[in-house]
């Protein structure tokens, strides 16, 4: 890791091909919603491992073939080594690939998350624990590792910065969604239930990182209390992260 002043380390993992960058932009709203006060120049955003990258593009690591058996060991052990830092968090990004109301079916993906990435993540914990010889709490450690789930699409919630991305239509598309953008404007709980927006909307995934860097509306689509709700209030809920923000604070 690295070794200039950070107060806290986080490392983003996202299934999506794009990259990193939009749901790092994502996350450092998220965390002015935990945190208002906390200074993001003492947040280091590390990126991902080319191994780690691998597993997570299409959620490979699922796979049960021998190449996915690797993955799988691989991101696990990648994970642990980056929570076992008395700093270190990991923000863990899948999509839901369903609509919100239908939450009680659990999503393919989330079940993944829990039964396959946590359990082998907490393994390789375990692990390193013992090689260390360290009595440090299994419970604590893993309670550093955030699932980020958005329903339907990453872009369910990109969309919400209605403002950008009606400008981007216009300015790419003569204004073809437009009027999705400005109706969405006045509904934001509708976009969690859209059947696939990316698919759906011009944009596609080719702006995501403007739409989440360039005046995301945090706030509002918090206010919605759907899945981005959901997803800071795990943050929120997180003593270890709450504390590492505050230190990041002038006075700390």
């Amino acid at each position: 890791m690295s070794e200039a002043p950070f107060d806290l380390h986080l490392l983003i993992l996202t299934e999506d091909s794009g990259g990193e960058g939009p749901l790092r932009a994502l996350s450092l709203k998220m965390l002015r919603l935990v945190d208002s006060s906390y200074r993001e120049q003492r947040v280091d955003l590390e990126p991902a491992s080319d191994a780690t990258r691998r597993a997570m593009r299409g959620n490979h690591y699922a796979a049960r073939t021998t190449a996915g058996h690797r993955d799988r060991v691989n991101l696990a052990r990648d994970i642990a080594r980056y929570l076992l830092d008395e700093r270190g968090f990991v923000l863990f990004h899948v999509d839901a690939d369903q609509a919100w109301e239908d939450r009680e079916k659990q999503s393919d993906n989330i079940r993944r998350f829990h039964e396959i990435v946590k359990p082998n993540v907490e393994q390789a914990v375990v692990d390193l624990l013992a090689g260390l010889q360290s009595a440090r709490d299994t419970t604590e450690i893993m309670s550093r590792l955030h699932l980020v789930s958005p329903y339907w699409c990453i872009e369910s919630w990109l969309y919400q910065n209605t403002v950008v991305a009606g400008d981007l239509c216009r300015k790419h598309y003569s204004g073809r969604d437009a009027p999705r953008f400005e109706y969405w404007k006045e509904h934001r709980d509708e976009l969690d239930e859209e059947d696939k927006p990316k698919a759906q909307i011009c944009l596609n995934g080719r702006y995501n990182h403007d739409l989440a860097s360039q005046g995301f509306p945090a706030r509002a689509v918090d206010e919605v209390g759907k899945s981005f709700h959901e997803t800071v209030e795990r943050l929120r809920s997180s003593p270890a992260l709450v504390a590492a923000l505050a230190a990041t604070h002038p006075s700390y």
